[in-house]
């Protein structure tokens, strides 16, 4: 026994191990591991690889003794230990630590002498070799009759050597009792040179066969108690040796080499390490990293295949059990856990995608073995065993289809794995059934174990029951149980076991149909009970509600699977984790995870699952987070909220749980049931019932137990599947929304993610109703929050890209709420830092502009048409502030390039988007009058800079009086901007004050001693143009009545001079007469303006294109000067004027054009045409012959039954001497005797077709004074239609008599008019009558 304590590693490393390589000079492991060819690499398995030490270290030293650190328990849970028992259905270990006879048999070994224990090494020795080599060398003879390794082998020397030691077994002889008697025999002898003579010859065996590379480990394993150096010495020089010759050669060459078996080398020397570790007793932990980095080493360089899976997983279980035999684990930090676990997993991936044996299983075991060592894994190890384990069995086809994924059952030629052992024990297989532990192969003895479990787990009775039952009358319910007591049996292998299971399965089958599947259904359970067993592991040793998170964080993709039976199994791991923690576990950290919402929500969004199981889970699962919830909120150590406790207890009622005594909420499953809920049938139907009440208790427990953060991750995840392509799931989304929504469950500081979510999901949604639902929740969320939401919205997108407009559109649905919205969008646009606090590149994001652009693009949203409206003051003195703000910027650019004839969508800058909004305003509004005659007039050009900005204002103002824009409303809001500390709040103010006072109406909203009041309060404004607007409208007539008598007195004075034949300055007098006739405003001009207004009619043909524009626009402010008692004369007035009008639009002057479009319009406005706002569309955007065509058309369609006097009047302009009048006349006439010829048959008389007929040129209007003589048009007269919208040539051609005063003019145009009309003329001559 001294031998041993002289084993411990000196000088913290092992000699051996620090001469492994030196025949190698100048060469390390790593080195040579660098120095693999290429075409070596496809020998090593693909993972990711260990770390760099753990791999390319083959000298590592044991590691530094022990670390005594204080460290919680990590010891398994009683599952785990129990479960990881099963590792001997892997190793073939038996289950006591050695076999009965093993302390006679050393009693008598150290006993002998030394030479006695040489003689009997060299007996064991012999006789090994001549058994495990037939043919000699382990060459072609054992590779063509691997049958003769399966045979049962007397070992009659080996029974002569224990008979002279006087030792009698009393049984037949396992096959590996040589390599344990081998073992026992090195273990004991003190000649350290003898010893390694052995072990090398040991190792030089045949390593081919699975029993002889489980002989030698064992060998090794027990030599290795006493003889550690030794023994780690000599597999330090097989893995420089034979081990790297057989990794870096090439498989053909292994193919036709002779010692082909040392490809199996590495197997044999993982299974080495497992025996080492299992025998190191008290020397393990010192060894344990040295031992774990070598089977890393030996996985990762040798070739994969299952020998090499099944020789890992061994020694790693084996690994597993030494350590937990010893006491000092759980105060050890070991080097190589992360490694280790890397293995396993690679293992796991390679798995294929069916259930044929257990391997899952001890792997997820050993894993969760090796999670309870130190230090703690990492978060990011942890995640990828999650996602690994997951992956392997979540993945696996449905159960009830496992038997026809799983292809035919091969035997490896290589892996015999049996029962190591030859005992008198029996082995048990459950319900009082023993099977005598005979040397179990698989198949020949199959059929009898079949039957005889089936029928022992059909029929109770004494173990020791000679005559079974025959499996005819075994019953199909113990079938299952047949199964679980052959998987459970100890002693057999996992192939032994699935050939057991599969072969009973087959013979079966013909008399039992229902059996099929059984089998696999059973293996899917038990590893579907170790993935249970590693979740719950997991928590046990963090116990708290983040790691409950991180546990479900991994299972997300598989609740968001398309696949039922994914989505049954994830749900059914949740559930019962989470019963594990609300039974089992009390949670330490009161931790409060907001990814605990994402979790629930994902969760929920199964409670409308096709399958009924899954539903059912699902509420379970919430209800159990629920439930943890209320624990966490405690407000003393086993005490709670009484009314919190209540809810969560009705919320259990509802979904099938129910109370024991002390009010503990357990499941009423028993464990079975929940193990075998993946065997319930599924449940179908798109016509599932949403359970309403039920659903809005449970949301009302949630809201009330989760926090903020977690409420909000909830909502986050019910948007996030509003884009999914499944109906019923977007469906139970949106409707769990609503409810949410609906019970005023969100807190302020949610709003901003929560409508940042649905605006990034907005896009995506397939389903109109699910967009519906979703508008009237942020109807919802708008009411109660509404400044939050409308912050909120100006923050998602520039305005301009329209993408946000949906939302505002769902807070337009109530009107209230849409008041609101637009109020505080009005109050956003006046936040307005000073210019000196804004830099360049933030004026873009400045509050102000974002509220700019979103109201310009709600004007044109109709759910705010009418709230529009009723914002209109506010809206405009806004608009008009914020453009003035912008100027004071410097913040014009872009302004005056925009075109808007271009239907392109763009950005547009923020002076131009001022700009359209105020333009849009009115146009919106339905006060598109005021709209057009800024635009006929160009004015709103005038707001593009800011010296003219002024007098923009002021032309706006003036047209709102005119026509009655919102007058009260505006003057309002003007005077609270007025009092407002703002300069630019005062210019506006008053500039549409002082227009105001010239409203006929404004007398109606407002008395005159308040409008002086205000207008006193403008006189002491710093501002000098507030000054003089405010003193010019103290000095109006309606703070001056006195002053009416005065102007008309002036006017009547004025229209003297201007009724003269050729009075001076004739341009001047018109604007003097233009301001008197604007200043008495509302009091009216009286009778002079039918004066005025026949002079002006005169002055349409005056020879200078000023004075023609002057005169035509002074008439469009005359005909509404005269009061409510002219109009009617004035009306006719401007009906006489429309034929002259409307010639002028095409005028050679662009000015009288432009004046004319103004008074044309005003003309029509008057008249109360129908068409009015047609005819401004063409008049400001219209062009070329369609466009003439449409004004002709409103004109004279307007005007029912004036044909003829239209025709009569316009006859008189074919002898004009402007060109252009004369030609806009022939088409004019060409037009009416196309389109209106019988109606021109009823209305004209004789003398009207005389005067049509006549040769006199003096009927023609003579020229007018001052007439000077002009050139032709720029048109040439091919160009210039006859007709209005008919082209030059589609004219019909007349006959040669007619149009006498046409016939002989000098102009071609004339001539072929005369020449296409006549015949029209002719025939319009014979049908007048009267």
């Amino acid at each position: 026994m001294e031998r041993r304590e002289e084993q411990r590693p000196r000088d913290g490393g092992s000699q051996g191990s620090r001469q492994a390589f030196a025949a190698v000079p100048g060469t390390t492991p790593s080195r040579l591991l660098r120095k693999l060819p290429a075409q070596e690499e496809k020998y090593r398995p693909a993972q990711d690889p260990p770390s760099q030490e753990a791999q390319l270290s083959m000298a590592a030293s044991p590691s530094d003794g022990f670390r005594r650190l204080r460290w919680g328990s990590k010891r398994l849970s009683r599952p785990v230990q129990q479960e990881m028992d099963t590792g001997r259905e892997i190793t073939g270990e038996h289950p006591s630590d050695s076999p009965p006879w093993e302390e006679e048999l050393v009693s008598k070994i150290r006993a002998m002498s030394a030479l006695e224990k040489t003689l009997a090494l060299e007996a064991v020795s012999h006789c090994i070799q001549r058994h495990s080599q037939p043919g000699g060398a382990c060459g072609p003879s054992a590779v063509l009759c691997p049958q003769l390794v399966r045979k049962e082998v007397s070992y009659t020397s080996i029974q002569e050597l224990l008979a002279s030691l006087k030792l009698d077994l009393k049984q037949p002889l396992e096959k590996t009792f040589p390599f344990h008697f081998y073992g026992l025999i090195l273990r004991e002898c003190a000649s350290v040179d003898l010893v390694k003579r052995h072990l090398a010859s040991l190792l030089e065996l045949c390593h081919q066969s699975s029993s002889q590379r489980e002989g030698i480990a064992l060998a090794i394993g027990i030599t290795s108690t006493s003889h550690m150096e030794e023994v780690w010495a000599m597999l330090e020089h097989l893995g420089r040796t034979r081990f790297l010759q057989s990794t870096f050669m090439p498989p053909e060459s292994q193919q036709l080499d002779p010692n082909t078996h040392w490809k199996w080398v590495g197997s044999t020397s993982l299974l080495c390490l497992g025996q080492i570790a299992m025998h190191a007793r008290e020397q393990i932990l010192p060894w344990v990293d040295n031992i774990a980095s070598r089977m890393v080493y030996y996985f990762s360089c040798s070739p994969y295949d299952n020998v090499l899976k099944t020789s890992f997983l061994s020694a790693a279980i084996m690994l597993m059990k030494a350590l937990q035999r010893e006491d000092g684990t759980q105060n050890y930090k070991f080097t190589q856990i992360s490694e280790l676990i890397s293995c396993l997993l690679c293992v796991l991936q390679k798995e294929p995608n069916f259930l044929a044996t257990l391997f899952r299983q001890k792997i997820i075991l050993v894993i969760t073995a090796l999670s309870n060592l130190r230090p703690s894994l990492k978060p990011t190890v942890k995640s990828k065993i999650l996602q690994t384990c997951l992956q392997s069995l979540y993945s696996l086809p449905p159960t009830e289809t496992l038997k026809r994924k799983l292809p035919p059952l091969e035997a490896a030629p290589d892996v015999m794995v049996t029962a190591l052992f030859l005992g008198p024990s029996r082995v048990f297989l459950g319900d009082g059934f023993w099977v005598l532990g005979q040397c179990v192969r698989p198949l020949p003895r199959v059929r009898e174990l079949a039957e005889t479990c089936a029928s022992k787990c059909t029929h109770s009775g004494s173990a020791t029951q000679t005559h079974p039952p025959s499996i005819s009358q075994a019953s199909p319910k113990a079938l299952p149980r047949v199964f679980g007591a052959i998987t459970n049996t100890a002693a057999l292998s996992i192939r032994v076991q699935t050939a057991l299971c599969t072969d009973l399965q087959q013979f079966l089958l013909g008399k039992y149909p229902a059996v099929e599947g059984l089998g696999h259904q059973m293996l899917y359970q038990k590893s579907m009970q170790a993935l249970d067993l590693l979740l719950q592991n997991f928590v046990s040793e963090n116990k708290s509600m983040d790691e409950i998170c991180f546990l479900l964080q991994h299972t997300e993709p598989w609740l968001k699977s398309d696949k039922i039976h994914e989505r049954k199994r994830v749900v059914h791991s949740i559930f019962l984790l989470l019963k594990y923690v609300v039974d089992h576990v009390k949670l330490t950290e009161e931790a409060m995870p907001s990814m605990l919402g994402h979790q629930i929500g994902l969760l929920t969004l199964l409670w409308r699952d096709k399958d009924k199981a899954t539903q059912s889970r699902s509420r379970q699962c919430v209800c159990l987070l629920l439930q943890l919830l209320i624990q966490q909120k405690e407000t003393e150590p086993g005490t709670g909220t009484p009314v919190q406790f209540a809810e969560a207890e009705d919320v259990f009622q509802e979904e099938g749980v129910g109370k024991q005594d002390g009010g503990e909420c357990v499941l009423s499953l028993t464990h079975h049931e929940a193990c075998s809920a993946e065997l319930l049938p599924p449940w179908g139907g798109a016509g599932l019932l949403f359970p309403e009440a039920g659903t809005g208790c449970r949301l009302r427990a949630l809201d009330e137990n989760l926090t903020v953060a977690q409420h909000t991750q909830l909502i986050l995840t019910l948007l996030h599947e509003l884009c999914s392509r499944n109906r019923l799931r977007c469906d139970l989304a949106a409707q769990l929304l609503l409810l949410i929504f609906e019970d005023h469950s969100i807190k302020p500081e949610q709003v901003a993610e929560i409508l940042q979510g649905l605006f990034l999901k907005l896009p995506c949604i397939i389903f109109k109703n699910i967009l519906q639902t979703m508008m009237k929740a942020v109807t919802m969320l708008g009411t109660q929050h509404t400044q939050e939401t409308v912050e909120v919205l100006l923050s998602l997108c520039h305005p301009s890209e329209r993408k946000v407009i949906p939302l505002w559109t769902a807070l337009a649905t109530n009107n209230r709420l849409a008041r609101k919205v637009v109020t505080l969008l009005y109050m956003k646009l006046k936040l307005r830092p000073p210019k000196e606090l804004v830099r360049l590149p933030e004026q873009a994001q400045l509050i102000s502009q974002l509220a700019l652009g979103t109201i310009y693009e709600l004007l044109y949203v109709r759910e705010y048409k009418a709230t529009v409206r009723w914002a209109f003051a506010g809206i405009l003195l806004g608009l008009l502030t914020q453009l003035h703000y912008l100027f004071e910027l410097d913040a014009v650019e872009g302004i005056s390039d925009y075109q808007e004839d271009i239907l392109e969508a763009r950005t547009l800058s923020p002076c131009r988007t001022c700009l359209e909004a105020l333009k849009g305003l009115f146009w919106t509004t339905n006060y598109w009058e005021v709209f057009a005659e800024l635009k006929l007039l160009r004015a709103w050009e005038l707001f593009e800079h800011l010296e003219t900005y002024t007098e923009g204002v002021t032309l706006l103002a003036r047209a709102m009086a005119h026509y009655d824009c919102e007058v009260k409303a505006v003057l309002g809001q003007a005077v609270i901007s007025l009092k407002s500390s703002e300069e630019r709040d005062n210019i506006v103010a008053i500039l549409i004050i002082t227009e105001f006072l010239n409203s006929q109406e404004l007398t109606q909203y407002t008395s005159r001693k308040t409008m002086d009041n205000f207008l006193n309060l403008g006189l002491n404004n710093p501002n000098q143009l507030v000054r003089a607007m405010s003193l010019k409208g103290l000095s109006s007539i309606l703070m001056h009545p006195k002053k009416v008598v005065l102007l008309r007195n002036r006017l009547v004075g004025l229209l003297d001079s201007f009724l003269k034949p050729e009075p001076r300055d004739l341009t001047g007098l018109m604007e003097i007469l233009g301001d008197i006739v604007h200043c008495l405003g509302g009091q009216g001009v009286g009778t002079l303006s039918l004066k005025i207004a026949q002079r002006l009619l005169s002055l349409f043909e005056h020879a200078q294109g000023d004075v023609r524009a002057g005169a035509i626009f002074l008439y469009g402010s005359v005909i509404y000067s005269g009061g409510r008692k002219l109009r009617p004369a004035l009306r006719t007035h401007a009906w006489h004027a429309l034929v002259p009008l409307l010639l002028h639009l095409g005028d050679s002057c662009p000015q009288v054009v432009t004046k004319t479009k103004f008074t044309f319009l005003r003309c029509a406005i008057l008249l109360k045409w129908e068409f009015r706002k047609e005819l401004f569309g063409k008049l400001a955007w219209g062009s070329g012959l369609g466009a003439e065509n449409d004004i002709f058309i409103y004109m004279v369609e307007s005007n029912f039954g004036s044909y003829h006097q239209f025709l009569m009047q316009a006859l008189m302009y074919l002898s004009s001497p402007h060109h252009s009048m004369k030609l806009a006349a022939m088409r004019f006439i060409g037009g009416l005797l196309q389109d209106y010829f019988a109606d021109l048959c009823v209305y004209l008389t004789k003398n009207d077709v005389q005067i049509l007929l006549t040769r006199e040129r003096g009927l023609c209007p003579q020229p007018p004074p001052g007439h000077q003589g002009r050139g032709l048009s720029p048109l040439t007269p091919d160009s210039v239609p006859l007709a209005w919208g008919t082209p030059l040539f589609s004219l019909r051609l007349g006959s040669t008599t007619g149009f006498e005063l046409l016939k002989q003019d000098r102009d071609s145009t004339s001539r072929r008019f005369y020449r296409s009309f006549l015949d029209d003329v002719i025939e319009l001559s014979q049908y007048v009558t009267y």
